[in-house]
């Protein structure tokens, strides 16, 4: 996240997604801030945005080293995780913008040492194509088959900001998606899951 995008109308998005799946338990996030926030207050103001707490304050870097460092915080802990990186989930390493992304062998890292929590990802890669719902749909399809494929299961709320939620544990998915339409009212033809219940 880049603090000139702090206080923008998508941290309200945020904490209302956070909010709604606040039944199931406790979100923390992983902001990837990717310059300094110059002051304290600056991350407590997003804390306050999106309503729940930072886990770490560090930035991750434009490079592939450190990755591993920056994200063993978030691999070791033991709650429900929000990963809200500036553009979303890249399925290969690319030659530039690494710390815009998290990569999928990442998150699934996250996710494997994770397995009776759920990780939340705020996606824009999709935001500036405006296609209809169900070419998107496809594509966040042929995107995620691989972790479909490591039993991962997913949800996805598909709009020009695209929510998505993984966990191993069927169950608590199903838990966090009820919880979430309940308390947003958001359209059930929105959401996208890699299951059938």
């Amino acid at each position: 996240m880049k603090r000139i995008f702090l206080g923008d109308t998508l941290d309200i998005v945020k904490r209302c997604i956070l909010s709604s799946l606040s039944p199931i338990g406790l979100w923390t996030v992983c902001p990837m801030f990717t310059d300094n926030f110059t002051n304290d207050d600056e991350v407590d103001t997003y804390e306050i945005l999106i309503g729940a707490r930072v886990l770490t304050r560090s930035v991750i870097d434009n490079r592939y080293q450190n990755r591993d460092a920056y994200f063993n915080p978030y691999k070791k802990f033991k709650g429900h995780l929000f990963l809200d990186p500036d553009t979303g989930i890249k399925t290969k390493k690319s030659s530039s913008g690494h710390n815009k992304y998290i990569y999928e062998n990442e998150l699934l890292g996250i996710i494997n040492n994770r397995t009776s929590h759920l990780t939340l990802v705020f996606d824009q890669s999709y935001s500036n194509d405006e296609k209809p719902i169900n070419i998107i749909s496809k594509a966040i399809s042929d995107k995620f088959n691989n972790l479909a494929q490591n039993k991962v299961y997913y949800c996805a709320y598909v709009s020009h900001a695209i929510f998505m939620l993984f966990g191993r544990d069927l169950a608590l998915i199903e838990k966090g998606v009820f919880e979430l339409r309940k308390n947003s009212n958001l359209p059930e033809s929105r959401f996208l899951k890699s299951y059938t219940t």
